[in-house]
């Protein structure tokens, strides 16, 4: 009996404070009561002085039971050694009852700010985004969203296996965290259902899950892709995702793995597009590899590209915005500028710059964003399309565009002489990796071959400690390519016409936007860009259908496929017919207009059109094909490569232009740490290759990239960067965990950042630069603009150089979207960034909602 009675005591104790407090007060009560009792006794039988009514001594006793000092007030010649002895009793007891309450209270209040600070307890965030996974990616996103989120108040949760105590010592030891901005902390896994419920999902605002590092825990990259995986799934499944399917953002080493858990949770993601409509966000994934792949790449066509996507995509200075016409603030600022094209937009503002538009139309089924970056110089911004514009802040954009009206001014005509860079590139790769599995070095071999711009890449050597046999075959290699330009193929010109498609009011009709017009085409005198091509028919037909409405003349056909069935249908009318009939909606006028083309007309507009893109197919061809004898593997011991490097080691490969340098064991052993150690022999080969020497004062035209694991690496060599001067044309730190945290901290504002990335390091678009030739040129931002806009290039920024007698250089500053009415000077060496596009072929090969007619 004693033992289950002293259970529930200590159960009920252990449930909550609140019992074991009422217990002492009850205790209080009770060991007054007993002891003034026994006081009031013994006063009865006469062993007490003073004599009393029982109330009057209970009275006493309390108040001895709660005034410690009460006890010296006591008349010593109404009370005997007895009295003072139970009283006395009274006031030690109470002593002892206060002072484990005291203590009680103050063990909760310690244990309950340890179980705050430990992350035990619930938040009550909301709209806070939650990261998943302390990587080393999570500081330098934090970092980013901090600038990013400078003006308005935004929570952050970090949920990971580390306690929250040290990750909080490990996030404000690096970052200075505004006043705006709350971090907190807490411990668990995302697929853990008590931990869904602690962190307030249902409140979130965005979901972010990044790859772990590779270690202990996650032995493989396949460890950490599928941890990944099995959070996606788990969040998605979870019933409070359901309530709030925020936005999910998930890193995966391997892009294949993420679309394979994506495609896996496709049930739940395709009924929550049902159910939440055209606005919704549906999941997105993003690979690490291919992302350091193809800006690694792309490095080789731009050099200095890695400095020009930290300043474009970062949150200091100016960056990219997406003017929506759903929002409300912008939507009557776009119609008003309906008909400007790119030129025409970038000719009246001064303080921003449109590098493109967007359209996302949704009605009757959801479909995919268009992005239209650096379209020709005629193609006018159309209704329920948006701009891409690079500004300062929204206040700037809306200032800009509202008083576009009132613009008038003339720019000027300039005849700089500029090159690109555009010189045969032969490249050294230096892999210091130890891995066993040659797929991490086939891929970025491919990804190099895949984005060279100019067809210019002429060899190509590896140097590793080992290699085996599977890459002397070659047999990774791309073949040379087939873009499908003969007759009947998806991309064989007709018209020399690319195109997208419209949708109507109506679901199963259409229309067909006309995006560029190939220059040799006739038709090029007829039609504009953003015209409308509603239909096409027989001369005879056309007599039928004159006077009928825009929706009745638009292309009726099934969704699906519709490109494919409009082209079956024209080539169908000419093979039949002699004249056919365009049925146009003008962009200008916004009249319908029947325009008659013939079949010979027809016949040599596609022979042109045809072989020129025969040539630039040849071309790429005529590369790979060379590529293939001038790839070559050499064993080589790079450890002492580094130990013994000297200006020796550098001019031995002078006669190559481009030295990488990487190391994919990095991405496993490197830790969290303030001095990253492993990087050690990245900066032994940075600074030693730093010492190639300049033919006669030559200015540079080598250019180096280096991989290094830690972003702390990344500060000294960008220190050093700034501070020495260099022997290369460009000089590219690659460091992936900055790079990832710029792509997700775009995608965290809008999912059209990551796809603007993706275009621009696609063989759809690229980012170029173009190295003053003169020895001078002073002229505005507007001019240099406008001389670009004539190529059909987007001017976004300038890189300026400072060179020393030897004609080495550092960049003395990087300007993205600088003061564009001002003069700006600059010397010889400096370069200009550009947008441009591959061709019209790569155009409709890459894109998935650009085709060709």
């Amino acid at each position: 009996m004693w033992k289950f009675i002293k259970y529930s005591f200590n159960k009920a104790f252990e449930k909550n404070l609140l019992n074991l407090i009422i217990f002492f007060i009850a205790l209080s009560f009770i060991g007054v009561l007993i002891i003034s009792t026994i006081i009031f006794v013994f006063q009865k039988i006469g062993l007490l002085s003073e004599s009393n009514f029982f109330v009057e001594t209970l009275w006493q006793g309390f108040n001895l039971f709660f005034d410690q000092n009460a006890i010296f007030g006591l008349d010593g010649s109404k009370n005997n050694f007895f009295d003072f002895l139970l009283k006395f009793n009274i006031t030690i007891f109470g002593i002892l009852i206060f002072s484990s309450i005291i203590g009680i209270v103050t063990n909760y209040i310690s244990g309950r700010i340890e179980s705050l600070r430990s992350g035990k307890t619930k938040i009550e965030e909301e709209n806070h985004i939650i990261f998943f996974n302390f990587s080393r990616r999570l500081i330098p996103l934090l970092t980013e969203l901090c600038n990013a989120y400078v003006k308005e108040k935004q929570s952050f949760v970090i949920v990971s296996t580390e306690e929250p105590l040290m990750v909080m010592e490990k996030i404000n030891n690096v970052i200075k965290i505004p006043k705006n901005i709350t971090i907190v902390a807490r411990k668990g896994y995302a697929w853990q259902k008590s931990l869904q419920d602690r962190i307030n999902l249902e409140k979130a605002k965005q979901i972010i899950i990044l790859k772990p590092d590779v270690g202990e825990t996650y032995k493989t990259e396949l460890d950490c892709d599928v941890e990944v995986g099995k959070s996606l799934a788990s969040l998605l499944a979870s019933k409070h995702w359901d309530i709030n399917p925020c936005k999910v953002l998930a890193e995966f080493h391997d892009e294949k793995r993420g679309f394979l858990y994506l495609y896996y949770s496709r049930d739940i993601i395709v009924n929550k597009m049902k159910e939440r409509g055209n606005t919704w966000q549906d999941p997105d994934i993003i690979s690490s590899s291919n992302l350091k792949n193809t800006l690694l790449a792309q490095c080789t066509n731009t050099p200095d590209l890695s400095e020009i996507y930290d300043n474009l995509f970062g949150y200091e200075g100016s960056e990219v915005y997406f003017i929506d016409p759903n929002n409300e603030k912008y939507s009557d600022i776009l119609k008003k500028n309906q008909g400007k094209t790119i030129k025409d937009l970038n000719a009246l503002c001064d303080n921003i710059i449109v590098i493109g538009f967007f359209q996302d139309d949704q009605r009757h089924n959801l479909a995919w964003n268009k992005l239209f970056v650096n379209s020709p110089i005629d193609f006018p911004l159309s209704d329920n399309f948006g701009i891409i514009c690079v500004a300062k802040d929204e206040d700037q954009i809306i200032n800009e565009l509202n008083n576009i009206e009132n613009q008038s001014k003339e720019v000027a005509d300039i005849s700089p002489n500029f090159k690109e860079d555009n010189k045969d590139t032969k490249i050294s790769m230096f892999d210091y990796s130890k891995e066993g599995n040659n797929l991490y070095l086939t891929k970025l071999i491919n990804s190099i071959i895949d984005s060279n711009y100019y067809n210019n890449l002429k060899s190509l050597k590896v140097y590793r400690d080992k290699f085996d046999g599977s890459l002397t075959d070659k047999q990774f290699l791309p073949a040379a390519p087939d873009y499908k330009i003969n007759k009947d193929e998806v991309n064989h010109p007709i018209l020399g016409i690319i195109f997208h498609i419209l949708k109507t009011e109506e679901k199963n009709r259409c229309g067909f936007q006309i995006y560029s017009i190939n220059k040799q085409s006739s038709l090029s005198e007829k039609l504009s860009s953003g015209d409308v091509i509603l239909n096409v028919a027989s001369k005879v037909e056309a007599v039928t259908l004159k006077g009928k409405s825009e929706l009745e003349l638009s292309y009726k056909s099934v969704p699906g496929g519709v490109q494919k069935r409009f082209k079956e249908k024209l080539i169908k009318l000419i093979d039949e017919n002699n004249e056919i009939i365009l049925i146009i909606k003008k962009s200008n006028s916004k009249e319908i207009e029947f325009i008659e083309i013939t079949k010979d007309q027809i016949s040599k507009d596609q022979q042109q059109v045809h072989q020129s893109f025969k040539e630039i197919q040849s071309q790429r061809q005529e590369m790979i094909n060379n590529l293939t004898d001038n790839i070559t593997f050499e064993e080589k011991n790079l450890d002492d490569v580094t130990n013994e490097m000297s200006i020796g080691t550098v001019m031995e490969h002078e006669k190559d232009n481009c030295y990488i340098f990487f190391n994919e064991t990095n991405q496993q052993i490197q830790k969290f740490r303030e001095n990253p150690t492993e990087d050690h022999v990245m900066i032994n080969n940075f600074v030693g290759f730093s010492n190639l020497r300049l033919n006669d004062g030559k200015m540079a035209d080598h250019s180096m990239i280096t991989e290094i694991n830690g972003y702390r690496s990344k500060r000294i060599l960008e220190d050093y960067k700034e501070k020495y001067f260099s022997p290369y044309i460009g000089n590219d730190v690659i460091e992936m965990n900055s790079i990832v945290s710029k792509y997700l901290a775009a995608g965290t504002f809008d999912i059209k950042n990551t796809k603007l990335i993706d275009l621009l390091f696609s063989r759809t678009h690229t980012i170029k630069a173009h190295t003053l030739v003169d020895k001078q040129l002073t002229a505005t931002f507007c001019e240099l603009e406008k001389y670009f806009q004539n190529k059909n290039e987007t001017l976004i920024g300038i890189i300026d150089y400072e060179f020393d007698k030897d004609q080495r250089r550092k960049i003395k500053n990087i300007s993205i979207n600088p003061k564009q009415t001002e003069n700006v000077k600059l010397d010889q060496g400096d370069r200009l960034i550009t947008i441009a596009n591959f061709n019209d072929l790569e155009m409709v090969n890459q894109s998935r909602y650009l085709h060709i007619l």
